[in-house]
């Protein structure tokens, strides 16, 4: 019983992932792909070799020169003191959370973007290229409005508004 719930869930994570990838496309990111095990044969991995996992979502943009990694979360609704803790730490807290590893995986795009543009068919230079993480949570969540996170959480139903503000250059963001 416990292998076929872990099946069922193991099938809504990929069905998340892909209604990530759907709103990106949505978003106007006309490059997009989910479950990127691999860029261009090469595995994601550390500096020291430890595997990295896989990106959940990539999204690219040529015209605005933006990538965006997302880290898709399909969570339950935390009800309790433990449960919202047990949140906060899976997502927003320490080295095992889901923000230090969408970190990692955001550090490797950055390091490997000549990887990255080749085997998205991306051409052009490498230069002016922004690499934004986010993780994408199926319903709006309590953690990381009270805990700050080093990366933005957004829920699915604000990820197009997302994608739409970080689409501007950085110096038009900062004048408004």
């Amino acid at each position: 019983m416990a292998q076929l719930m872990g099946t069922i869930r193991q099938d809504q994570n990929k069905a998340f992932e892909n209604q990530v990838v759907t709103v990106l496309t949505q978003a106007g990111m006309p490059v997009t792909a989910p479950s990127v095990k691999q860029i261009a044969g090469h595995r994601l991995v550390s500096g020291s070799g430890a595997d990295l996992g896989d990106i959940d979502a990539i999204a690219l943009d040529p015209a605005s020169k933006i990538i965006i990694i997302a880290e898709a979360k399909d969570s339950e609704l935390a009800r309790t003191p433990a449960e919202l803790s047990n949140e906060a730490t899976d997502l927003v807290t320490g080295g095992k959370s889901a923000a230090a590893k969408l970190s990692r995986r955001t550090d490797w795009v950055q390091g490997n973007m000549a990887l990255v543009l080749r085997h998205f068919k991306v051409p052009g230079s490498q230069a002016g290229w922004r690499v934004l993480p986010v993780m994408v949570t199926s319903r709006s969540l309590v953690s990381p409005r009270v805990i700050e996170a080093s990366i933005p959480v957004v829920a699915l139903t604000e990820l197009q508004a997302w994608v739409a503000k970080n689409r501007r250059s950085p110096a038009r963001q900062r004048r408004r």
